[in-house]
């Protein structure tokens, strides 16, 4: 399904399967965009705290990388990789910093931005 607008404006919901058979298209009711809009709002702010709650329960913590969780798995393929030390700005150092101090400006715009697209 995608959201379409017509020539007056009005929202409405289209069925990508039936693109080469009979136009299955329904107008959105104000209760319906009303419940699209909220569950956009609530994931754009879920959505930081969400990668930031993930990242932590894989081991990335503010006191480094817990041992024996996926972080000390993932730094320790990383650093086999590229021959005994963690890549500079590669992804286990990007998870890190993220567990010590947050997302950031930029990573919690991107993590709203996206929890409100997927929300």
């Amino acid at each position: 399904r995608r959201l379409t607008l017509d020539e007056n404006g009005n929202l409405f919901t289209e069925d990508l399967a039936c693109q080469l058979g009979p136009n299955h298209s329904q107008k959105l009711s104000r209760k319906q965009l009303l419940r699209v809009g909220v569950t956009a709002a609530a994931a754009a702010v879920l959505g930081p705290y969400a990668v930031v709650s993930a990242v932590g329960a894989m081991g990335f913590t503010a006191g480094g990388i817990a041992a024996g969780s996926t972080a000390s798995w993932m730094m320790s393929l990383g650093a086999n990789a590229a021959g005994g030390g963690v890549v500079a700005g590669g992804l286990v150092a990007t998870l890190q910093s993220i567990g010590a101090a947050g997302l950031g400006f930029t990573g919690t715009a991107v993590a709203a931005g996206a929890g409100a697209v997927t929300g």
